[in-house]
C-alpha cells in the first residue's frame, strides 16, 4: 500500500496560513486527519500481524528420507509442484539441484519452467517447480501427467518413499490413471511409493462449463440487489410484505451460493480460456459477499417483521 496522498493536509495548511477567519476549525480538522491516519495505520498493522501469525510454515515430509510431491494444475494452463523433503538440513544449492532434476522429468513438454527454493517462513525450506504451458485452455483441454521419471530419479538419489498428490481445477472432468485411482474430494493420491512400486501416470480431460463460472457472480449481484431493494421499498414505499419478501429472497440466494461453495465455480472461466488467472481470482472473491448478505438479510427480515414501516420516508432515501 502506497503512502497516503498528502494533498488534503497541504490544503489545510494553506488555508491556515492565508485565512484568519477560522484558524481553530482548521487546526481541529488537521488534528482529526492525523488521528484518523494513525488509527488506519494501527488497524492495518494489526491485520498484518494477525495474517502473518496465521501463516505457519509448511511441515516437511513426515517420513525419514521421504518426499512429498504436490502437483497443482492451474486454470491458466500452468502447473505448480511444491516438493517437500524430510527434516534433514540441506543447502539451497542441493534443493535447487533436486528441483531442477525433478522439474525437467515431471513437465518435459512444458513451454517453460522455473525452479526456486522457498524459505518457508523460517521452517524447513522446500522446492517449488512452476511450469508454463502444460495444456492449452479451451473447450476441452487434455492434461497429461507422468510422474514415473521424477519418482524414479528421487528413489535413485536417496529418497526411500515418495507421496504424490494431484490437484485439478474445480471443473467437470474425466481421468484415466495407472495405477487406477478415484478422486477423493477433487484430489488423487498415491502414497508410500517405493522402489518396485508403480508411479502414477495418466490423462485428465477437462470439460469447463462457462455458465457455471458466471452463475455465482450473477446470483451474488442478485442477492445484493434484493437486499438493497428491500431497504428502499421499506423506507420509501411503506410496503412491509414486499420488503420482507425481497429480504427473504436475498437470504435464499445467498444461502444457495454459500452451500454450493460457488467461489470455486469461476475456475471454469479460466480453464475455458475466457478469463485470465487474475480475473478468475477476482470472480472467485465476488461470491464471498454472500457471507455478509445472508446475515444482513436475516436481520432486515426480522426488523421488517417486528416494526412497521416509517410514517415518513427515510430521509436518506428521499
Amino acid at each position: 500500500m502506497g503512502i497516503p496522498h498528502r494533498r488534503s493536509a497541504s490544503i489545510v495548511g494553506h488555508d491556515a496560513a492565508t485565512t484568519t477567519l477560522a484558524p481553530v476549525v482548521t487546526d481541529t480538522c488537521s488534528g482529526t486527519l492525523v488521528r484518523v491516519k494513525r488509527w488506519v495505520a494501527a488497524a492495518l498493522a494489526a491485520v498484518a500481524v494477525l495474517a502473518l501469525s496465521a501463516c505457519d510454515p509448511y511441515a516437511p515430509s513426515d517420513t525419514k528420507n521421504g518426499v512429498l510431491l504436490d502437483i497443482t494444475i492451474n486454470t491458466d494452463g500452468s502447473g505448480t509442484a511444491p516438493m517437500y523433503l524430510d527434516d534433514t538440513i540441506r543447502s539451497n544449492a542441493q534443493l535447487q539441484k533436486w528441483g531442477e532434476a525433478v522439474g525437467s522429468r515431471l513437465f518435459p513438454s512444458a513451454a517453460s519452467s522455473t525452479v526456486r527454493v522457498d524459505q518457508n517462513g523460517g521452517g524447513y525450506p522446500f522446492v517449488v517447480i512452476e511450469a508454463q504451458g502444460i495444456y492449452q485452455p479451451g473447450a476441452q483441454p487434455q492434461v497429461s501427467i507422468d510422474t514415473r521419471g521424477a519418482v524414479t530419479w528421487l528413489l535413485s538419489n536417496g529418497a526411500k518413499t515418495v507421496d504424490v498428490y494431484i490437484y485439478p481445477p474445480a471443473v467437470p472432468l474425466t481421468s484415466t490413471w495407472t495405477p487406477a485411482r478415484a478422486a477423493d474430494e477433487g484430489t488423487w493420491a498415491w502414497t508410500k511409493i517405493t522402489v518396485g512400486t508403480a508411479a502414477p501416470f495418466g490423462v485428465i480431460v477437462l470439460s469447463p462449463k462457462p455458465w457455471l463460472g458466471i452463475l455465482p457472480v450473477v446470483l451474488t449481484m442478485l442477492a445484493f440487489g434484493l437486499l438493497l431493494g428491500s431497504v428502499v421499498v421499506f423506507g420509501r414505499r411503506r410496503r412491509r410484505p414486499l420488503a420482507m419478501g425481497m429480504a427473504g429472497g436475498a437470504l435464499i440466494v445467498s444461502v444457495i451460493v454459500v452451500i454450493q461453495s460457488a467461489a470455486i465455480f469461476p475456475e471454469n472461466l479460466g480453464v475455458a480460456g475466457i478469463l485470465s488467472s487474475f480475473w478468475v481470482e477476482v470472480a472467485s472473491v465476488v461470491p464471498l459477499v454472500t457471507l455478509l448478505t445472508a446475515p444482513t438479510a436475516v436481520v432486515l427480515f426480522v426488523v421488517f417483521a417486528v416494526i412497521g414501516p416509517p410514517r415518513h420516508p427515510i430521509a436518506v432515501l428521499r
